[in-house]
């Protein structure tokens, strides 16, 4: 399987603090992955790196060949990205499908008007992401779970090869994150999911591959083998219980946050 997103000797360094340091680590396309780690661990500054937002003190990134931070319009245009979800403002009323149809008009010139094309495409994206029925309802007005999955769709829609998210479970009830988790799993097939997640336990039986991190890469690979509980202490700085259930790992982390 291809390797979208090859990482080597990896070092961010802002207002004098090293958030990473030597991170060497590959992602593979049409897998789900998983970056764990306490706060502060460089997760999030991870990310926008490989989205060009961050520009790395040394090391390197390509994904999908391309450097982010020299090229990273043309690779804004194949990820799709969802911040957390205290990152969006949920004062103005606005249709569900408006915040869908932004992902489209973000790129595009002045007047910035819908076409039917791009309605039916939302649609079908809002669809894609099982919240459908609420396309014209006011986005203030919804669930958490029902606005990540709105959300979605809006990475959706610009057809990406990968989709990041951060955090997709904070504020979502346990409905909310199987329905967001259902919706995941139907789109691996064909594109490729990374996550940023401070519990794995809600989606622990569909990660393929984990990075364990905390500023260096303590381990990656598949769960099983990255979980160990003294990797698990090098990243947290404490021991962490661990349940193993027909060979799948539920690190029991609850808040902690070394």
């Amino acid at each position: 399987m291809d390797r979208d997103i090859i990482i080597r000797g990896l070092n961010i360094v802002l207002d004098r603090y090293r958030v990473l340091e030597d991170v060497s680590i590959d992602i593979r396309g049409n897998e789900l992955t998983v970056i764990l780690g306490p706060n502060g661990a460089g997760k999030t500054t991870l990310i926008k790196a490989i989205l060009g937002l961050v520009k790395p003190s040394s090391g390197s990134i390509k994904v999908f060949g391309y450097d982010p931070f020299k090229e990273g319009e043309k690779i804004r245009k194949l990820i799709g990205y969802l911040p957390q979800l205290e990152k969006y403002s949920y004062e103005i009323a606005i249709p569900s499908i408006e915040v869908v149809l932004m992902g489209l008009m973000a790129s595009r010139r002045f007047p910035r008007i819908p076409s039917k094309d791009d309605v039916r495409k939302a649609l079908e994206c809002l669809g894609r992401a099982g919240v459908r029925d609420i396309a014209y309802k006011p986005f203030n007005e919804l669930s958490g779970g029902q606005r990540q999955r709105v959300l979605l769709a809006r990475a959706l829609v610009k057809e990406p090869r990968y989709i990041i998210l951060d955090e997709p479970f904070t504020g979502v009830d346990v409905r909310g994150q199987r329905e967001i988790i259902e919706c995941l799993i139907d789109l691996k097939d064909d594109i490729g999911i990374l996550m940023i997640l401070h519990d794995i336990a809600p989606i622990a039986e569909h990660i393929d591959n984990l990075i364990l991190l905390n500023r260096r890469v303590i381990a990656w690979g598949p769960p099983i083998e990255v979980l160990t509980p003294e990797n698990l202490k090098r990243a947290y700085g404490t021991e962490i219980p661990i349940i193993i259930q027909e060979n799948i790992c539920y690190p029991l982390l609850g808040d902690r946050h070394a």
